[in-house]
This record gives C-alpha cells, sequence and structure tokens, in this order.
C-alpha cells in the first residue's frame, strides 16, 4: 500500500481504503474465529497492521490517535471485528444439531488464567450484547451426506428408443410402429431392415 501512496503522487484514499478492505484485512482476519481467544499481545500484532493502514490511507503521521482515524477512514477496529466474528460462529455452533461444538457450547467452562477459551469468550459478549441476539436459536437442518458407497455407481443404458416397438421379425425386414403421443397422436407404420447374424 505504501508502494501506491505518496504526498504528491498515487492512489486517492478511497482506492487505498478499498484496497484495504478487499485484500489485506481478508488475509488479516482469516480463520479470526479460531485464534479469536489469543492472548492480547498477539492481538495488538494485528492491530498494528490495521494502524498502520489508516496512517497510509489518511496520509497522517504517527502521533495521530487510532481513534480519530479509524473514525475518519470508516474502518470498524479489529477487536470489534474479532468479536462479533466470534459472536457469530457461537451462534453458528448453537445451531448446529449434532455437531461436537453444539454440546460443548451449553457446558460449564473450565477457567484460564491468562486467556479465556473459545466458549468463555462467546458466553461473555453474548451477556454484554444480549439485546441484539435471538434468545433462543432455531436449529439448522443437516442435509444426510449419501455415503460413497451407497451412491450408484454404474451407468445405466438404454438401448431402446423410447415410442418405438418392433411388432414383427422377418429375416429381411422388420415392421416398427413408430408412435408419438401429445398434442396430435400419429401412428407411422415403416420398415426396416434387419441384419441377422
Amino acid at each position: 500500500m505504501k508502494k501506491l501512496a505518496s504526498t504528491t503522487c498515487g492512489a486517492d484514499a478511497s482506492t487505498l481504503r478499498r484496497l484495504y478492505t478487499g485484500r489485506v484485512r481478508p488475509v488479516l482476519e482469516y480463520g479470526m474465529a479460531a485464534w479469536g481467544t489469543t492472548a492480547k499481545t498477539n492481538m495488538d500484532k494485528m492491530s498494528k497492521v490495521q494502524k498502520q493502514a489508516a496512517r497510509v490511507i489518511t496520509g497522517s503521521m504517527r502521533s495521530t490517535p487510532i481513534q480519530e482515524l479509524e473514525t475518519i477512514t470508516g474502518l470498524q477496529p479489529l477487536l470489534d471485528r474479532c468479536h462479533e466474528k466470534l459472536l457469530t460462529q457461537a451462534a453458528k455452533f448453537k445451531r448446529l444439531s449434532g455437531h461436537p461444538m453444539e454440546k460443548r457450547m451449553y457446558q460449564p467452562t473450565r477457567g484460564r488464567l491468562k486467556r479465556e477459551n473459545f466458549v468463555h469468550q462467546s458466553r461473555c459478549l453474548e451477556q454484554r450484547h444480549g439485546d441484539i441476539l435471538e434468545q433462543t436459536p432455531q436449529k439448522i437442518s443437516q442435509c444426510p451426506e449419501i455415503p460413497a458407497w451407497s451412491k450408484e455407481r454404474h451407468f445405466l443404458v438404454k438401448s431402446g428408443v423410447p415410442g418405438i416397438e418392433i411388432i414383427h421379425t422377418t429375416c429381411s425386414l422388420a415392421m416398427s410402429r413408430c408412435s408419438y403421443l401429445g398434442s396430435e397422436q400419429a401412428t407411422i407404420d415403416s420398415e426396416i431392415t434387419c441384419s441377422t447374424s
């Protein structure tokens, strides 16, 4: 992003913002629901990338407060996006019947000293943002997967043509009747030469 932006020429702020939100941030947030419960020091390393991008987008100096930069650029803080993704993933787990995490979402949590696990952190976020969440989540029905061994492995080959019947077979001729059913019914008698072996 620094190569595209400079003080005299280069991309404007909206182009740089779209570049960050379209290319950089998805890579930065990949798997955030899984690693979102990481220690604060690791989360700070990720937020440094967003701070640097906000400075490049606005062209501001290092002394500018990051909250002001996020307000100017319209970027949501990384911690808020992490909480949003954790709540979304927790809601998915609660709705999937038969998933191993569904049972863990309703069991008591075991405490940790330094950091919290996914279930504990999602419960804290649900209590904090309980007004926007559904109280009783509706279950998502899963489609039963067909096992590979029960799938049909052979092709069905039809050797006849629908609507054609052989009426009489002789050594050299075969009489056949083609009947086409539809808006008009027609019967066509034809002679077909028969190949005998």
